[in-house]
């Protein structure tokens, strides 16, 4: 949501017709005024940013930087969770994002609110001014997990300096890799097999850090897993099982998409307990549905006897749109598992490309 407070009666008119545009966008928004007269919108400043900078609301001031930056003072704490802030004054001439431009939303917040009103976007962050790839600009559109901040902060640091840097997927995935958008000058493209030891890099991969030393990663969210279990599993063997398989291709949970099955699953305590836990959503598939795929699998007697089909973990992952198998399927104690990786799509905002 769309949180904007004014100052003023002209501030409260921009606030007005600011919040009738995005909401003709589909936006939700809410109207505040700090200024005392008898307004069933009158909030008090401190009040309003507590309410809405804890909700994680997109704010906009429209009035001084100064009564911003003084209000949101108490409640900053890191750039991974605070808000988009963004100051406008109340003759719209200037849009400033004062808080979290990258992985918040500010920037992005400003340049809308430029189209929109025909202010001018006042952006102060590094690699924007320099026309330079964000890296959190794009985990955070690709809705990819940062390894580690400070990672992200000495890999902009040294992109300033160098500016040119390789963005690495892994091998065996490489070929589920389809980009949207051009790629930034900037940034070359390339397997970790290529990887230059000197070179700055980010590897964007599913899997946990192999290497000697402490290196950027983004963590797509591109796995699927196909699961396959006996009746009334214990929901604790099957989280067992799971991640202990998981843990032998150093796979890092934060890249799991979706849980798959056979819809004769449906109400598996195990399945859905998992799901559950860990936010995934499930997907069931008919034995049709999984008979109709094309490939080659690990076929079993005993389970097409039950379910109809030869094999459910590998055929659910295609079924599910898998581009190929990374663990094919293992078992144990009734339960079975199968890894799926899906098409890798890396977007690329049209403003990190440099104009020469």
């Amino acid at each position: 949501m769309i949180a904007i407070i004014s100052f003023t009666d002209k501030g409260k008119s921009l606030a007005k017709n600011i919040a009738e545009k995005y909401c003709a966008l589909g936006f939700e928004c809410s109207v505040s005024s700090a200024k005392k007269d008898l307004s069933e919108n009158y909030v008090k400043t401190e009040g309003w940013v507590c309410k809405n900078f804890k909700s994680g609301n997109f704010l906009l001031f429209i009035g001084a930087c100064g009564i911003a930056v003084r209000a949101i003072a108490p409640f900053v704490k890191d750039k991974a969770s605070d808000p988009a802030v963004v100051v406008m004054d109340e003759a719209a001439s200037f849009a400033i994002p004062i808080l979290s431009g990258h992985l918040g939303g500010a920037n992005d917040f400003a340049r809308k609110l430029s189209e929109l009103t025909g202010a001018q976007p006042v952006i102060t962050t590094a690699t924007d001014v320099n026309n330079l790839f964000s890296v959190d600009s794009f985990a955070k559109e690709n809705s990819m997990k940062i390894s580690g901040m400070l990672l992200a902060k000495e890999f902009s640091a040294r992109l300033l300096k160098e500016k040119k840097c390789k963005l690495l997927l892994p091998d065996e995935i490489f070929d589920c890799l389809r980009t949207e958008g051009a790629v930034p000058k900037e940034l070359a493209l390339a397997k970790t097999s290529e990887s230059d030891q000197s070179m700055l890099k980010v590897i964007v991969s599913p899997f946990k850090n192999t290497e000697s030393e402490p290196v950027l990663r983004l963590v797509p969210r591109c796995i699927v897993l196909g699961v396959g279990c006996r009746k009334g599993k214990d929901s604790k063997d099957l989280k067992d099982f799971i991640f202990r398989e998981l843990n032998k291709i150093s796979l890092d949970i934060n890249s799991i998409a979706a849980l798959c099955s056979i819809d004769l699953k449906r109400d598996e305590e195990a399945l859905l307990s998992f799901s559950k836990d860990y936010g995934l959503p499930l997907r069931f598939f008919s034995s049709e549905e999984l008979s109709a795929v094309k490939g080659d699998f690990s076929p079993s007697a005993f389970v097409k006897e039950v379910t109809g089909v030869d094999n459910v973990c590998e055929r659910s992952l295609f079924a599910y749109g898998a581009k190929k198998i990374i663990l094919r399927k293992c078992k144990f104690d009734g339960m079975t598992l199968a890894v799926g990786c899906t098409e890798i799509a890396l977007h690329f905002n049209p403003r990190t490309v440099r104009d020469e």
